[in-house]
């Protein structure tokens, strides 16, 4: 995920703005939730964008990319998070079926983003998730997520999805 972030500082100036980036994994046949893989803002938030694309990852606009990035790699979503995120990646589910169709997936992703509730940025289409790629396994689901403008104040309420364990409960840890 990818967003621009404008950190305060002191003097008043205005620094330029920074993007944030997170791409996440997720296998449902082993991780209990969603991790993310990679994080950063500023040129690492550029070096994972980087890699998605070379890697034919579609990505996603979103001003949860900020918060995303704060999470350490390697830690799963926080549980309030789950909600959105599974929006985010059925996104990129369907934009990998578009892409493996022949069908132009950033003509489409404005539209999905759309049906799913999602905003998409203007310079990129709304979508996350690839097999493989941006740093993850083989097999894996993962995708970077880009933020557009927009605040994100208020989580989505939601607890872990049924049969799967709350990573903030304990019992699943990095």
């Amino acid at each position: 995920m990818s967003e621009t972030t404008e950190p305060s500082r002191l003097d008043g100036a205005e620094p330029p703005p920074q993007r944030a980036a997170a791409a996440l994994r997720f296998d449902p046949g082993t991780d209990p939730a969603p991790r993310v893989v990679a994080a950063g803002f500023g040129t690492m938030a550029e070096a994972i964008l980087r890699r998605a694309r070379e890697a034919g990852v579609p990505e996603v606009t979103s001003p949860l990319a900020p918060v995303l990035a704060r999470v350490p790699p390697g830690q799963a979503i926080p549980a309030a998070l789950f909600e959105v995120v599974a929006r985010i990646m059925a996104l990129a589910l369907e934009l990998d079926r578009q892409m493996a169709g022949g069908l132009a997936g950033r003509a489409r992703g404005p539209d999905l983003a759309a049906r799913w509730g999602l905003a998409s940025g203007a310079d990129s289409p709304a979508g996350a998730g690839s097999s493989g790629g941006a740093g993850a396994p083989a097999g894996s689901r993962s995708g970077p997520v880009r933020g557009g403008g927009g605040s994100w104040d208020t989580p989505p309420g939601g607890s872990a999805p049924p049969g799967r364990p709350d990573p903030d409960d304990g019992r699943s840890q990095a």
